[in-house]
């Protein structure tokens, strides 16, 4: 009796590191994601993808899609799947001496990426910075709003107060775009600006909407288009006038007093 009990432990416990021994390969294997950018630049199969200092993965292929963007095939290190995030943002960088894709995790707190996720992806700095606005607070500024929102009576009028960080970040966005165009002026170089802007901002709403953020994506629509309304103006304006000369010279007196 004892021997058989003995005998059927060592069987389990062989069992138990068999299911172990799996269980630990499959949290080894390698991570499958993409994402989609509008100017690869020159990023291929093999170039490095990042995150930090440290190289987590790489590019296993680029193909176009019909909406005129290119969709980059991203293959993760063993060990690095719990990096991606569902906010994650792939910056494109090193256009020109050697591409990679840096993975920025604007939100730590979000939740998990699941394998085959199509993350947002940014081909400059410039596109990283709207998802950034666009996709507002992170997740863990969001709850504390949300509690002191709750500890906060609702408005008698519309019986819920609006989220005050997602209205002040609009009404900034809005801000600081008009106020960008209104500078830009008619210089060849300005207009160039502008048009890459728009290109930026129109690659980073196609993203938003294909991700479901069609409010995020509607916000900054509406930003953009504020935007060239007040290019539009400064434009159009008319060059004022230079101020008349008001100071009064005095006639030479020929006579002494």
């Amino acid at each position: 009796m004892r021997l058989l009990f003995v005998t059927t432990m060592r069987a389990t416990t062989a069992a138990l590191a068999v299911v172990l021994t799996l269980a630990l390969s499959a949290c080894a294997a390698p991570a499958y994601y993409s994402t989609v950018l509008n100017a690869p630049d020159g990023l291929g199969p093999g170039d490095p993808v990042t995150h930090g200092n440290t190289v987590i993965g790489t590019v296993t292929s680029i193909a176009p899609l019909a909406s005129g963007d290119s969709q980059a095939q991203i293959t993760i290190n063993p060990g690095y799947a719990k990096t991606v995030r569902v906010d994650s943002i792939m910056i494109l960088s090193g256009t020109g001496t050697g591409p990679s894709l840096e993975l920025e995790n604007r939100d730590p707190s979000s939740l998990y990426a699941p394998e085959s996720a199509v993350l947002y992806g940014a081909s400059n700095a410039s596109q990283a910075q709207l998802f950034a606005t666009s996709l507002g607070p992170p997740t863990i500024v969001k709850s504390y709003a949300k509690f002191f929102g709750n500890m906060t009576p609702p408005s008698p009028a519309s019986g819920a107060a609006p989220n005050p960080l997602a209205q002040q970040l609009a009404q900034l966005t809005r801000q600081t775009l008009a106020a960008a165009a209104a500078m830009a002026g008619n210089t060849p170089q300005s207009a160039a600006q502008m048009d890459e802007f728009r290109r930026d901002a129109a690659a980073v709403e196609r993203q938003l909407r294909a991700h479901g953020k069609i409010t995020d994506a509607d916000q900054l629509q509406a930003s953009v288009a504020q935007m060239n309304a007040a290019a539009n103006a400064s434009a159009g304006a008319a060059p004022s006038a230079a101020p008349s000369n008001t100071l009064t010279v005095p006639p030479v007196n020929s006579t002494t007093p």
